[in-house]
């Protein structure tokens, strides 16, 4: 990110920067969910982008006293909460699943989401990849070991 100055807004809660093509960005910290809101003001002109920044910046913090996340769930956040979904149907008459079924269910995606973690892991180091038979993801600790 090539940035040419940063102005900060509303005492240092929010920054606002030009990018490569001069168009104003919005930055800000959210500390529960540690990560940056990054978002482009459509601008080039300072004093509007200002402006917009400081509208942004209270509809955000709204939204998040609101309860909005802004950030998308992992993969296993969301195959927990698909689980939690069906355990409810288990044993429901004529709508709902038997035992047997919401275990298979269980085993699939946990296997999936582990199988989604490792190949990210593998993509992203070079000493756990796919072609070597000795190396092998450990689905507890989510780090790949060596044999």
């Amino acid at each position: 990110m090539i940035t040419k100055a940063k102005i900060a807004i509303l005492g240092s809660k929010a920054v606002i920067f030009q990018n490569k093509y001069d168009v104003w960005q919005f930055r800000m910290y959210v500390k529960q969910a540690r990560r940056y809101v990054e978002k482009s003001l459509r601008t080039k002109e300072q004093a509007l982008a200002e402006e917009r920044a400081e509208d942004l910046y209270i509809e955000i913090r709204n939204d998040i006293k609101n309860g909005k996340s802004f950030f998308a769930i992992s993969i296993k956040e969301g195959v927990q909460m698909y689980l939690e979904y069906r355990k409810q149907d288990v044993g429901v008459a004529d709508v709902g699943i038997v035992e047997g079924r919401y275990r298979t269910i269980f085993t699939h995606l946990n296997h999936y989401a582990n199988l989604c973690v490792f190949m990210l892991f593998s993509t992203l180091s070079p000493t756990c990849a796919w072609t070597s038979p000795s190396h092998k993801f450990h689905s507890i600790t989510n780090k790949c070991i060596i044999d």
